[in-house]
């Protein structure tokens, strides 16, 4: 019995001959190849083997990225529930606007403060979750400037002071529905900003 190896990116395939056929071995997938090495048959089933397993491969990947993505989707469902605490809008009287979330405003405050060069407060708050903050950076996306920060605009102004006149259960539901629907568009309540 004769064969060799050959590497293909980070694949290994073997190629070894039982008579006067050559098999292509990869993990557990055995195929006969046409001819001998070097022939055309030999080079076209070659090239189709190595076509299909990097499909599969491709396939797996998929596989992987999709359960892992499942798992994190999973992950922030559960964080929903476990992670309550405190979507903010932090800025100064001109500049950027912060949206962030954490548990304690008043230290956070204090931290942003510490880092900036200006004096900030905090502009709005309301009791939320990590999905919540993650919903106004999506609708806030056009205007980010860097991380957690916004271009100070009315559509961003005209937002802080419609969800100051609501209670958190409202802000969460309006967010919740702007996210589902498409934002403006939820039937019930919107944010009109």
């Amino acid at each position: 019995m004769t064969g060799f190896v050959t590497t293909v990116g980070k694949m290994k395939y073997t190629y070894c001959s039982k008579g006067k056929y050559w098999y292509f071995r990869r993990d557990d997938i055995t195929h006969r190849l046409a001819g001998q090495p070097g022939s055309a048959d030999f080079n076209r089933d070659y090239l189709r083997i190595l076509e299909q397993s990097e499909k599969i491969r491709a396939l797996e990947v998929g596989r992987r990225i999709s359960a892992r993505m499942k798992s994190r989707r999973i992950r922030m469902r559960r964080a929903d529930t476990l992670l309550q605490g405190k979507v903010y809008f932090i800025g100064g009287k001109s500049g950027p606007i912060k949206i962030g979330f954490t548990r304690d405003i008043e230290q956070r405050l204090q931290r942003i403060q510490m880092h900036s060069p200006v004096s900030v407060s905090v502009l709005h708050y309301f009791h939320g979750t990590p999905r919540d903050e993650l919903i106004l950076h999506r609708k806030f996306e056009h205007i980010r400037q860097h991380g957690e920060w916004f271009s100070r605009r009315d559509d961003l102004l005209a937002c802080i002071r419609q969800l100051r006149t609501l209670s958190d259960a409202e802000q969460q539901a309006i967010l919740r529905n702007d996210e589902e629907e498409g934002c403006g568009k939820s039937a019930v309540l919107h944010l009109s900003c």
